[in-house]
Order: C-alpha cells, then structure tokens, then sequence
C-alpha cells in the first residue's frame, strides 16, 4: 500500500507531501512523481532536485527545459519524466517556497527497468558464398538472462494474372547454398542490475558451421 509522508515544517514554511515507496519504472514510458504542497501564504517557486549516476541537477519549470521533465511548477508541483530511461534511475527530491522559507521533502528513489534492444541493420544484402555478420547491441536493467536469433524463411510464389500470390513464413532454411535467411532477436532477463551485452551471428560459406556468439 502506498504511503505518503509530510515534511516538518516551521513557521509558515510550506509543507511538501510526496510518496515515500521506492519507485519503479518502465522503460521508455512517461512516469510521474506525485507531489503536493500545502503553504500560506502561496508558494513562489518548486524545484526538484535530481542525483543520478550522472550527477545531481536541479529542474524547475521556470527554466523551461521540458525536453526530459515537465511539471514541477506552483500549480503543478509533480515531476514527470518523459520517456523513462536508465539514467533517470537515482533519488529525488522536491522543495517549495514561499516568503517564509523553503521545505524539502523526503527522498524518492526510482529505478528503471526494461531492455533496450538495437540491430546495427535491418537489411542485409551479401554475395553468394561470403560471410555477413548480424550485430545486435543489448541493455537491460535487470540482468540479461538470455539471448536468442529466430531465422525466418520467407518465399513468394508468383501465379498467373486473375490468382491470388501466397506468401509463407517457415522457421526451417532448407538448401542454404542457395538461400540466406532473415533473423530477429529477442531476450529475456531476471531482476538485478544493469547487463549491456553485444550478440552477434555469423552465417558462413556452404558446407561450414553457423556460429552465434554472446558477449556481455
């Protein structure tokens, strides 16, 4: 259950309530850090302060740098970040004032998970008898457990004018001499920390092994 928690204040200082749970967040998605602030007189400004593994920075919307985080505003106190990635894992912490002083809140650690997968090219197009190489390039917040190539036969048959074209998709490659096939990759992974890794498949010349390798 979600708990929140308010932050002591004196005098007439404002007071900062926030979540107090560690936050988890989906990669690559908008996530919001749900912050309210209850002061009289009025609050003249709310800013966020954010450590990372890249530093520590301070956002507030009258800097009108919205390109990662948004909110954060008198009206608005609540940060969203937009986009979720790996760097924005850390702690989090939001202060308002008014005439009277500033009140910080308590801190907000988030930590982002998810996979962020990349293929070096998406089309291949190779000699008959040559080498090519199929790079993938993987990140994962847990660790990567593991990777896998599906290859993929496609074959069109053309018909005669009035028929209708089929086109079927089989896992298996049959005479490799004369058809390379097409691969994705996906993986999976178990909740720990961060796991970059480069996979990469090599189809070869006829009559030699397939290789596939893994790098982490």
């Amino acid at each position: 259950m979600t708990s929140n928690v308010k932050a002591v204040a004196s005098k007439d200082r404002p007071i900062v309530i926030i979540i107090t749970e560690p936050i988890v967040a989906e990669y690559q998605t908008r996530h919001t850090i749900e912050c309210s602030v209850e002061a009289f007189p009025n609050i003249s400004s709310v800013e966020w302060n954010i450590t990372t593994e890249a530093g520590t920075k301070i956002f507030s919307s009258d800097e009108n740098n919205l390109g990662k985080y948004f909110g954060s505003s008198v009206t608005s106190p609540s940060l969203d970040i937009l986009m979720a990635d790996f760097t924005d894992t850390g702690r989090y912490i939001c202060t308002a004032e008014n005439i009277f002083g500033k009140t910080s809140s308590t801190v907000v650690y988030i930590q982002v998970y998810g996979i962020s997968l990349t293929v070096s090219s998406t089309y291949f197009t190779v000699v008959y008898g040559n080498d090519v190489e199929l790079k993938c390039n993987i990140t994962g917040r847990p660790d990567i457990t593991k990777v896998t190539w599906n290859p993929t036969l496609t074959t069109t048959t053309a018909q005669t004018p009035g028929t209708t074209s089929t086109s079927t998709t089989s896992t298996i490659i049959q005479n490799p001499e004369t058809t390379s096939p097409a691969t994705t990759s996906t993986s999976t992974q178990n909740i720990g920390t961060t796991s970059p890794s480069t996979t990469s498949t090599t189809t070869q010349n006829p009559g030699t092994t397939s290789a596939s390798t893994t790098s982490t």
